[in-house]
């Protein structure tokens, strides 16, 4: 006879979700005492593992749930961009780019005051080609930030630019896997998800291009960067060669590890042809490589943690529970938006990852508004765009922990000064998101109802991708 799903843990479905109380908890205090980073994540990860040694009674089924969370494909595609990621930040830093970008700067007369928001719409902009968020902070921190920070800009102000901008594509772009992922999930197509999805992004964008005016006028302190920008080297500024040809080669759909990779061997050759980094410095222990690989090291045992415990709640049935409960709310139109909305927040602060969200709680979601002919893209556009949100907010979010991860690297922040829980206030498109979404459900603005018979019929996904 099998045995019910909470009948695997101790204490039943509440043993299942007690691990990621545990580790929600660990989260929290590490945020209350301003030691939050990706480093700590991961500790805070390996509490909510070692509670589910505990809660879990088989520990062979244990093991391979264990095992099942550490060999996610997701999971092993993502860590590979980590470390190519790690050694274009690493090789920007050592370059002295910096330097010769505010040598630029200060020719040009550039107004730091307006960085953030040239650091948001720059990261908008390359986010909404590529589709991706990861690859887009990637590309901008290691050129933008030491950049603006070197110019006065607060380091929090403009790390938050830089991940409020990358979501910003991450749920916009037709490229993107969570706008993808959104439209398959509901039965849709992208072009109809994107082209209902825009007034959204774009209010909740514009909103955002105010708030980075304000704070960087409010914040910006003047500083005198004379110095840097006498030690600066030309040759460094054909670096900028990198980003221009990994953003050229995504939007080929070349691929995230493929673009980097071709982009970090350029990147080298050029440091070796200028003599911008010695020979001796690729391989040392703090070079390039191995530098750059150690530098996001550190976020590793987060995600590989926290994805066994995502299968020890899929095998709890804790995804199942919240569902029924969910369902059963659902009785009218504006609850049903309600229950998308709640299912995105709970996806997101249970997984902690945009994509998996829409893929995991999409079809309950398409499930509970098809009872109302609710148009299609309503679900769509409601679970990706809460889920990006998040993906900014939240931090041990896997999006947002690239964007502190990728800062961290470029040399510029002080890690003992700034932690994950300094950067939340400035992500401001994604507070706008989440507000903007919110509004929509309550006030019903945008939701429109199909014909029964439509409704019912589906759309072939494949041939409108």
């Amino acid at each position: 006879m099998e045995t019910k799903k909470s009948e695997k843990f101790y204490l039943g479905t509440f043993g299942a979700v007690l691990p990621f109380l545990a580790f929600v908890a660990c989260i929290i205090y590490l945020c209350i005492q301003h030691k939050a980073g990706s480093a700590t994540c991961g500790a805070a990860a390996f509490v909510g593992y070692i509670v589910a040694f505990f809660t879990m009674k088989d520990k062979a089924r244990f093991k391979e749930l264990t095992l099942k969370g550490f060999g996610s494909n997701m999971l092993a595609a993502m860590l590979i961009a980590f470390l190519l990621a790690g050694v274009i930040a690493k090789m920007m830093a050592l370059s002295g780019l910096t330097n010769s970008l505010v040598w630029v700067a200060m020719r040009l007369g550039l107004n730091a005051r307006f960085f953030p928001l040239l650091i948001f719409i720059t990261a908008a902009i390359i986010s909404s080609a590529t589709g991706t968020s990861a690859g887009t902070m990637s590309t901008v921190s290691p050129v933008l930030l030491p950049m603006a920070i070197a110019m006065g800009c607060h380091p929090a102000l403009s790390v938050g630019s830089v991940i409020a901008g990358s979501m910003f594509g991450d749920n916009l772009a037709p490229v993107s896997d969570t706008t993808i992922a959104s439209a398959v999930s509901q039965e849709t197509s992208v072009t109809n998800v994107v082209r209902t999805r825009f007034k959204y992004c774009i209010i909740a964008g514009l909103i955002s291009a105010v708030l980075y005016i304000y704070f960087g006028m409010t914040t910006t302190q003047a500083v005198d960067a004379s110095a840097i920008a006498m030690d600066a080297n030309p040759a460094a500024l054909s670096l900028l060669v990198v980003p221009i040809l990994v953003v050229i080669l995504m939007l080929r759909q070349k691929g995230l590890v493929f673009s980097m990779t071709l982009g970090i061997v350029v990147g080298l050759a050029l440091c070796l042809v200028f003599g911008l980094i010695p020979a001796s410095e690729i391989l040392t222990g703090s070079g390039v490589i191995a530098g750059g690989f150690s530098g996001m090291m550190g976020i590793f045992p987060f995600f590989y943690f926290i994805y066994s415990m995502i299968e020890f709640m899929h095998e709890g049935g804790v995804i199942e529970a919240f569902q029924a409960k969910v369902e059963a709310f659902a009785t009218t139109p504006t609850k049903a938006d309600i229950s998308a909305g709640l299912l995105a927040t709970l996806g997101s602060v249970m997984i902690s990852s945009p994509t998996v969200t829409i893929i995991t709680f999409g079809p309950i979601v398409r499930n509970i508004l098809k009872k109302f002919n609710i148009d299609r893209t309503r679900g769509a556009n409601i679970m990706d765009g809460i889920a990006c949100a998040f993906g900014g907010i939240l931090p041990y979010a896997a999006t947002f922990l690239v964007g502190v991860t990728q800062a961290e690297l470029t040399g510029v922040i002080d890690a003992t000064k700034y932690t994950s829980f300094s950067y939340i206030p400035y992500v401001f498109h994604c507070w706008a998101l989440l507000a903007v979404f919110w509004i929509s459900i309550f006030t019903g603005w945008g939701r429109k109802i199909e014909d029964p018979a439509h409704a019912a019929e589906g759309y072939d996904v494949v041939d409108t991708l």
